[in-house]
């Protein structure tokens, strides 16, 4: 009977471990097909202006704790080109100005 139970949750592990490996192939191969919405580059740039230079301006109706764990996969290099000092007193002061504002410093910073 201890075998038997052995056997079961070997299997179960196996199983298991197969399926959030194809959950995680799916996920990778979906996102890799995907864009970002409309607000997704200001909640990015907004937790990595708050992360890594301590700057709370940006994205202000979201929490704190949200942003921290969205800037963790960003290291303190992930956006090439900072925005300036002006650039954020505008951003933080027009709704208007953030979409135009995050696409150079996400999108306009790989080398060329």
């Amino acid at each position: 009977m201890a075998q038997v139970a052995h056997v079961n949750r070997r299997r179960t592990v196996v199983a298991c471990s197969l399926l959030l490996a194809l959950f995680g192939a799916v996920a990778f191969a979906a996102a890799r097909g995907k864009s970002a919405t409309y607000d997704e580059p200001l909640h990015v740039l907004a937790a990595w202006e708050q992360w890594h230079r301590g700057d709370f301006r940006l994205d202000p109706e979201n929490p704190p704790l949200w942003k921290y764990w969205a800037a963790l996969p960003n290291g303190h290099d992930a956006i090439a080109q900072p925005p300036s000092a002006e650039q954020m007193r505008a951003a933080a002061g027009s709704i208007a100005f953030t979409t135009t504002f995050v696409v150079p410093p996400l999108y306009h910073s790989a080398a060329t």
